[in-house]
């Protein structure tokens, strides 16, 4: 057998904490104002530092091949698509932060 007075005791408990909860900033509803970002923005994204990468170390490479240099240029190509990757991503992704 339940108690019907326990029933209600338990839904008054419940109303006193969604109470709680929304009086505390961070936990209620509209936590944030600014839009998520799309699907479609983080593939752009994603895209943006592939082709970033991929352009420093194909251009690395190519100069490597040009100037016989080893890797050595390989790897300042893939530092410099990595800073680009990031600075762009960075500037994408900025009006959702």
């Amino acid at each position: 057998m339940e108690d019907r007075d326990g029933e209600d005791g338990g839904s008054q408990v419940g109303l006193r904490f969604a109470e709680l909860v929304s009086e505390v900033p961070g936990l209620a509803t509209g936590v944030s104002k600014k839009p998520s970002p799309s699907f479609s923005t983080l593939i752009g994204m994603g895209v943006t530092t592939a082709l970033c990468i991929g352009v420093g170390v194909g251009g690395g490479y190519w100069l490597d091949r040009t100037f016989r240099t080893g890797v050595l240029l390989t790897f300042v190509g893939l530092a410099a698509g990595l800073v680009a990757a990031i600075v762009a991503v960075y500037f994408q992704i900025k009006t959702f932060l």
